[in-house]
């Protein structure tokens, strides 16, 4: 007999555990199948910023849900460390953006009036007050001092989430991936075979496997959301506890050196359209590396404690697919480019909502999946 559930979540990134724990939460039985382990891909290879990377992610529907996301993320962030015992390293140190150049100034603006139509609080800051803040740095030739930006540790976030799905009685089963869907003929979805020859069953599975998700040979063409990958290779630097490079994030147009508890450093990133590659390339990692020692000679008395590539989902519109498929019995969360963290709470929230029967908040209303797919035999049309 096929085990059966009332929800069935294909990927254990961020957002997909955290539909699965929010949907656990509800009073779901809830099932999460992952290929390999939770938060391999994207997700903890990520900053933890918690506000955009571009000005634009402030602005129009993904503005609105970014900012309902981040509104959400310190109660997220404390009801999961209550429910799994243990930090998920949020901190509200605030960020400096800096610009090193007169073009780099520009788009240092951009960023000042996104924040200011956000009504998010910052302060202009010439090179002099720049080098008072972060005394290590070089070649600065102006900042934004955004006090209320946070960070979060992925790879904590992650280990507490997947622990706090286990004691809401979540199954995680690892080590196996989806061979085919369950569904006759052209109708609703109804589970998946597992390619260890095994089946779930429920009447609503979520397809929430990042980059991958437009590769799931298991679904018909016209229910895969069109996402395609964008490579992001970053290193960590080992140093002291009691030395820290940078007391804040520090983010420029190129990237970000982000701290971490015991005097880790976060270094990255990369945007690179490199297809499935997911081993960190030697120039990439070279860029990064002349970037942040050009602008922090400090680091060069750090240690390498790791080096590695995250694929972000980026959609072709530059909005995330969160909700219901083209065909039924299959939603759909991915597609959220370089802020999958940051819309975590928001989108676990919105799928579990829609598995209890709740329907879905107005705020994600244009992330409709079924913007982005043609009509195709077994799908629906209702409310496209």
């Amino acid at each position: 007999m096929p085990d059966s559930f009332d929800l069935l979540v294909v990927g254990a990134g961020v957002i997909g555990l955290s539909v699965a724990w929010r949907a656990a939460q509800r009073g779901l039985a809830v099932c999460v199948v992952e290929r390999e382990r939770p938060g391999v891909g994207a997700s903890t290879a990520a900053a933890g910023l918690l506000g955009p990377s571009e000005p634009h992610a402030w602005t129009g529907p993904l503005g609105a849900a970014t900012r309902a996301a981040l509104e959400a993320w310190e109660d997220f962030a404390l009801e999961l460390e209550r429910a799994a015992d243990g930090p998920v390293g949020l901190r509200r140190d605030g960020a400096l953006h800096i610009a090193t150049d007169t073009a780099e100034v520009a788009a240092l603006e951009e960023t000042a009036a996104a924040l200011e139509a956000a009504g998010i609080a910052f302060e202009r800051l010439d090179a002099a007050a720049c080098a008072r803040i972060e005394p290590g740095l070089r070649t600065v030739a102006a900042g934004l001092l955004v006090p209320g930006e946070a960070q979060v540790d992925t790879g904590r976030l992650l280990a507490r989430l997947a622990r706090a799905c286990t004691r809401a009685g979540v199954q995680i089963d690892i080590g196996v991936e989806p061979l085919s869907a369950i569904r006759g003929g052209d109708g609703p979805v109804e589970g998946v075979r597992l390619s260890d020859g095994t089946e779930r069953l429920a009447p609503l599975t979520v397809l929430a496997c990042g980059a991958w998700s437009s590769q799931a040979t298991w679904l018909p063409e016209a229910a895969r959301p069109p996402v395609r990958p964008l490579a992001g290779e970053y290193v960590l630097l080992a140093g002291d506890p009691e030395r820290p490079p940078v007391s804040r994030a520090v983010r420029g147009r190129l990237g970000s050196i982000v701290p971490r508890a015991g005097g880790v450093a976060w270094l990255g990133t990369t945007v690179r359209d490199a297809g499935y590659a997911r081993l960190p390339a030697v120039a990439a990692v070279r860029d990064v590396l002349e970037r942040w020692t050009r602008l922090l000679p400090a680091l060069e008395g750090l240690s390498i404690s790791s080096v590695g590539c995250g694929l972000r989902p980026a959609s072709p519109d530059g909005l995330p697919f969160v909700g219901p498929s083209a065909i039924e019995g299959l939603a759909v969360a991915t597609g959220h480019g370089r802020n999958g963290i940051i819309h975590a709470p928001l989108a676990g929230e919105a799928i579990a909502a829609l598995a209890a029967g709740d329907g879905l908040p107005a705020v994600v209303g244009p992330f409709d999946p079924r913007r982005a797919v043609a009509d195709a035999p077994g799908t629906t049309t209702a409310d496209r």
